[in-house]
């Protein structure tokens, strides 16, 4: 089945990426090597453009990204494809957590930039987001509701969301995204396939969390790291040594 592998997904957050956001050399110069025999790389993550580490992006930039869960992707810094809708539709949302819940914080994600009214402006800092009223941010066409629950205290049972919606929590509680229903990580990654005439069986993916888990099932070869949870190592056809142990790298320099 190896031989069948054409394309390389990889999540960045508690995979690729160690513990403190950085990148071993060992693990650069795997990933440089892939690119030279020929694997596509797809850099895979529910982040927006704005806090892409800088280091990592620049030497990748033309690479394939796909950023904020699945909902936009770039090749060579051109968009391939870009799902939003329009901000007013999560409003419920954002007006439920401002006026009961302060603790929580609220932000959207939106051209690759990140846009909060929390009434904060350190929390804003803090998380990257760039404060704008309220009647600004329900204009926006957005890609996904990001809310931080850092205390995993998230009120679930008070959230109502459109059919056309879903609701995806990593990290146990701390993130909640809200998004298209359509949209995923295996979404992105089978527009890309469609693209470069290839399939889910030509594809080798990496993650640890829940907004990985149907990507890693669906793949021709899914490997989860060692530190990612149980429910995502129990779905995976591999687990390697964990990201802060170069795992992915480890992986791809014995098996490819």
């Amino acid at each position: 089945m190896k031989d069948n592998i054409k394309l390389i997904s990889l999540d960045l957050d508690g995979t690729l990426l160690r513990s403190d956001g950085t990148l071993s050399a060992f693990t650069l110069a795997t990933l440089k090597k892939c690119k030279d025999k020929g694997f596509t790389l797809v850099f895979n993550t529910a982040r927006p453009r704005k806090i892409i580490p800088g280091f990592l992006f620049n030497e990748f930039n033309a690479d394939i990204w796909i950023f904020s869960n699945g909902s936009t992707c770039f090749h060579n810094e051109n968009v391939l494809f870009n799902y939003t809708f329009p901000a007013f539709e999560v409003l419920n949302i954002i007006e439920l957590i401002a006026s009961k819940y302060s603790d929580l914080f609220y932000s959207v994600e939106s051209g690759g930039e990140i846009y909060s009214s929390f009434n904060c402006e350190i929390t804003c800092e803090k998380y990257f987001a760039e404060v704008i009223q309220s009647e600004s941010l329900k204009n926006l066409f957005i890609n996904k509701l990001l809310i931080i629950s850092e205390n995993r205290n998230f009120p679930i049972d008070q959230i109502t969301i459109d059919s056309n919606k879903k609701m995806l929590i990593t990290e146990h509680g701390k993130y909640i995204q809200v998004m298209d229903k359509s949209i995923s990580k295996l979404f992105a990654i089978q527009c890309i396939c469609k693209e470069l005439n290839l399939n889910i069986q030509n594809v080798l993916s990496f993650g640890d969390d829940l907004n990985d888990l149907e990507l890693l099932e669906a793949s021709a070869i899914g490997v989860a790291v060692d530190n990612s949870f149980d429910n995502i190592k129990s779905k995976a056809d591999f687990i390697t040594k964990s990201n802060d142990e170069d795992g992915v790298a480890i992986f791809l320099e014995k098996y490819l």
